[in-house]
């Protein structure tokens, strides 16, 4: 199926025609699954998910979209990224949302799971896997701990990722929120709020 990657702005204008582009090629139903598990960790997680399934809900409404949003928070939780009951409308869905939050998170709670697995047999299928912000930054081989370096002042380093295209033989990193400007003329936020100095040692870490 098809990859779309976000750097960020899902639920903006531009962020609209992208789903669009992705809803046209889909045959059959629109049946869209939204994953909570990047924010699983925010208390706010079903908000966070939520207001994407409502974007999708209000501005793609012509396609008709069956919208579920996806509550495994997390992988050793009774409703987690291992129960087959809460896991029950991936099976089905042709569109699966992985959006904001953390992700070294996401990775922790998603890889080897049965969600995991459930996602990765969907779209060897056909359907659509849309990933944005730390969803995105989590498919990579390569993660990068953005909360932990920009929050807690952790090192530069990278952690093992979700490796989405590795069996492709693709070995890849991806960054979002590469144009961030919320630290002002003081703080410099970009390339997802590393800046440029701790971007360069980053990219220096990576193998070639």
């Amino acid at each position: 199926g098809i990859l779309v990657f976000f750097v960020s702005g899902e639920t903006a204008p531009t962020g609209r025609r992208v789903h669009e582009w992705a809803f046209e090629r889909l045959n059959g139903p629109i049946r869209v699954a939204i994953l909570e598990t990047p924010a699983g960790f925010e208390p706010n997680s079903a908000y966070v998910a939520g207001r994407t399934a409502e974007f999708l809900k209000w501005h793609l409404q012509n396609y008709r979209p069956y919208i579920d949003v996806i509550p495994a928070r997390r992988r050793d939780a009774v409703d987690g990224t291992d129960s087959p009951q809460v896991l029950l409308p991936l099976l089905r869905a042709s569109y699966i949302f992985i959006g904001p939050g953390s992700p070294t998170y996401a990775v922790q709670h998603l890889v080897g799971t049965r969600c995991w697995q459930t996602i990765l047999a969907r779209h060897r299928l056909g359907a659509c896997v849309s990933l944005s912000s730390a969803g995105a930054i989590a498919a990579g081989a390569y993660a990068l701990p953005v909360y932990e370096i920009y929050k807690a002042g952790e090192d530069t380093h990278w952690r093992p990722g979700l490796d989405l295209l590795g069996p492709y033989g693709l070995r890849l990193a991806f960054m979002t929120h590469w144009n961030n400007a919320e630290g002002g003329a003081n703080l410099d936020t970009s390339r997802c709020f590393m800046g440029r100095d701790r971007m360069a040692r980053l990219l220096s870490l990576l193998p070639a």
